[in-house]
């Protein structure tokens, strides 16, 4: 053996295979450490049951929110509590309205529309009834467990110290960017896909409703009956016979309580300006207040909002510790550890980072893609019912853009509303029963 590879050999020994282990060792360490605190932390943040209104305004708890998922189904008209499957895997489903954080239980004495309650509670039949919802709430389930997490932080720290995934993370983001691929080996994967599906299901259901108003409002009734028959039974298939039974009855209901003056007929049509201008304020309305959004937009400002202090101090940490990394064997043991505990500490390499963050980004861009596809489909049913003469439509849109943006969002865009301040189901004639479990009232 020659004397060079000795040399090099007893460098190998001396210097990096200490550092390796230590470095190994704090990585197997500190993610325990940080997830104990953190879960110690959360342990104390209570999941209230909060029933949610789009008429939140005078109400700083809870957010508005258009596509949403609400979290009292099977429960009666109003009452909390999480659905079956949000029970079963202890997730509140993270969309939606009554899923804001809140320390303690509070209670909402606002009112709901009876459309938006419709829709929430169609949204959850729509997850209940999807074959995908059992496995990505196991999956959201695994990823936000204790050791889960320990594992994910020691992997991180394993990575940025010997970097053994070598291309999967800019494999990962570009599947990520152009949509692909969506693997769930992460908690943002399952959390992301999670969102992805309820805002879907949300946009069918809207849909849906809003195409069986279509028909029951409509002059011509052989024309109405067979729009709200096709209509029907492809929500059925999406949501399950009884609760698109119950959709029909409920609307029926409320149709024949609807009294639109005659003057609203008589508007005017917009213009391109005034449309492009009612849109914009829908829609942005919808999103400052929306409490998915400001929860993604929280967990972006854990990165785009620090301090210049922080950002000073991290540079010069995690300079001084690389360099002292390249020292001898004691400081440079010491400059690893230390570097390798500062990258943990405030969040974990950057290439992670920036890949939560681009999960994130898909989460908003979903998000914003929602709003603005049901903003269009209220806007532009709201000027068909007002052309066509249909009731029915006109203020199931009317209640679209409430429960989104709220009431006074109603009164900027339209001017007047056709929609009563509570939505009772006593008053508009739909049997009490139907109201709270619809299984006897349909029987």
């Amino acid at each position: 053996m020659s004397t060079l590879t000795q040399v090099n050999r007893v460098l190998l020994m001396r210097y990096v295979s200490p550092r390796c282990t230590f470095a190994l060792a704090l990585v197997l360490i500190f993610p325990a450490v940080s997830i104990s605190c953190a879960y110690a932390g959360e342990s104390s943040i209570v999941e209230a049951n909060v029933v949610s209104s789009p008429q939140s305004a005078q109400s700083k708890s809870v957010s508005k929110s258009a596509p949403a998922t609400s979290l009292n189904q099977h429960n009666t008209a109003g009452g909390g509590g999480l659905p079956p499957q949000a029970e079963a895997t202890g997730w509140d489903r993270s969309v939606g309205r009554g899923t804001r954080r809140l320390k303690g239980e509070v209670s909402v004495s606002e009112q709901i529309t009876l459309i938006g309650q419709r829709i929430d509670r169609l949204v959850d039949a729509a997850l209940d009834n999807d074959v995908k919802t059992k496995d990505l709430d196991k999956a959201v389930k695994h990823y936000r467990s204790l050791p889960s997490r320990a594992l994910t932080q020691a992997k991180d720290a394993t990575d940025f110290v010997v970097h053994y995934r070598g291309f999967a993370p800019s494999s990962e983001a570009g599947d990520i960017i152009t949509g692909e691929k969506l693997k769930l080996k992460s908690r943002p994967a399952v959390e992301y896909a999670r969102q992805k599906q309820i805002d879907e299901a949300h946009v069918k259901v809207v849909s849906s409703v809003m195409q069986v108003a279509m028909g029951l409002g409509m002059s011509d009734q052989s024309r109405g009956q067979q729009i709200v028959t096709r209509e029907l039974r492809s929500l059925r298939d999406l949501v399950g016979e009884l609760e698109a039974d119950r959709t029909l009855l409920m609307l029926s209901a409320w149709s024949k309580q609807l009294a639109v003056p005659d003057s609203v007929f008589k508007q005017d049509v917009w213009d391109v300006s005034q449309r492009r201008e009612k849109f914009t304020t829908v829609a942005k309305t919808a999103l400052t207040s929306d409490p998915v959004v400001l929860e993604i937009q929280n967990r972006l400002h854990k990165y785009n909002h620090r301090s210049k202090f922080a950002r000073a101090s991290g540079h010069i940490v995690e300079t001084t510790l690389g360099v002292m990394a390249q020292g001898p064997l004691l400081i440079g043991t010491a400059g690893m550890v230390g570097l390798v505990s500062f990258v943990m500490a405030t969040g974990g390499p950057e290439q992670t980072k920036i890949m939560k963050e681009l999960y994130l980004d898909r989460r908003l861009e979903s998000r914003s893609k929602v709003v603005s596809e049901e903003t269009h489909l209220a806007l532009e049913n709201y000027q068909l019912a007002v052309l066509t003469r249909n009731p029915v439509l006109l203020a199931c849109s009317e209640a679209l853009i409430d429960q989104m943006a709220g009431p006074e969002t109603i009164s900027q865009v339209f001017g007047s509303s056709v929609l009563t301040p509570k939505s009772d189901p006593v008053v508009l004639g739909v049997p009490q029963g139907l109201a709270a479990e619809p299984a006897q009232a349909l029987k």
